[in-house]
């Protein structure tokens, strides 16, 4: 006999997996982007109710449930346009970063295998702690969904059907940037469709261990004011 909350955590994987499936279906690659992120940001409201922050919670989710390798590194190409910015940086972390960038081949797609970890870097002060590809991911997340536009100057036509981040280098013949060269990060829906599935595992997973019913997670009650309290505290004051 399958127990009352076995069968609760099994009927809302189903109901989820088939929200996330159902996004293949949609034709336009920025729409997927924007309802997988969602979807894992709703999935890390349940996981990580406590939170403080929305992208906290949603950053610790995806660095506890998303089976990301990559999540904690350090962006090279964000970390230096960061720093470029500022004009009291380290100069020993400036030097660092540019250095690293330095080694990078030209005219390649590259994976987040080249980005280092914050350990690798002479960062004491968490100065590129934006910079790591879980918080990029939050960033990524907020700009496509107010603004509805990628960040950066991505494009993924130069290598479809990829399931993984990558970069690859661009140089810019007019506009503001005329002249410079750089890499983009390119962040696929594919990869943000198995990243969502393996989160949905990740979360089961604790609810199945803690025997939570997922119906119990969460506010429960009809006042929109204070659901959106309890999901984003950053936003009660009506920001």
């Amino acid at each position: 006999m399958i127990d009352a909350g076995e069968e609760a955590v099994g009927e809302f994987v189903q109901h989820v997996r088939g929200l996330i499936d159902s996004v293949r279906a949609v034709s336009n690659a920025s729409f997927r982007k924007v309802l997988y992120l969602v979807q894992i940001d709703a999935l890390s409201a349940l996981r990580f109710a406590d939170h403080r922050s929305a992208g906290n919670r949603f950053v610790h989710f995806v660095n506890t449930h998303g089976g990301w390798p990559d999540c904690e590194r350090v962006s090279l190409p964000q970390a230096d346009l960061l720093l470029r910015e500022n004009k009291k940086a380290d100069p020993v972390l400036v030097s660092a970063v540019s250095d690293h960038l330095a080694q990078w081949p030209e005219g390649k797609i590259l994976d987040l295998s080249l980005d280092p970890f914050p350990q690798e870097l002479p960062d004491p002060k968490g100065l590129l702690r934006d910079c790591q590809h879980g918080r990029l991911l939050w960033a990524m997340r907020n700009t496509l969904l107010h603004e509805f536009r990628h960040p950066g100057n991505s494009f993924e036509g130069l290598s479809p059907g990829r399931d993984a981040p990558y970069y690859h280098q661009t140089h810019f013949v007019e506009g503001s940037f005329a002249g410079q060269a750089g890499w983009e990060l390119v962040i696929p829906d594919n990869f943000l469709e198995g990243l969502a599935l393996r989160c949905l595992d990740g979360l089961a997973a604790w609810l199945r261990s803690d025997q939570i019913d997922p119906r119990s997670v969460g506010y429960q009650g009809r006042s929109w004011v204070t659901r959106l309290r309890r999901l984003n505290p950053e936003a009660s004051g009506g920001e």
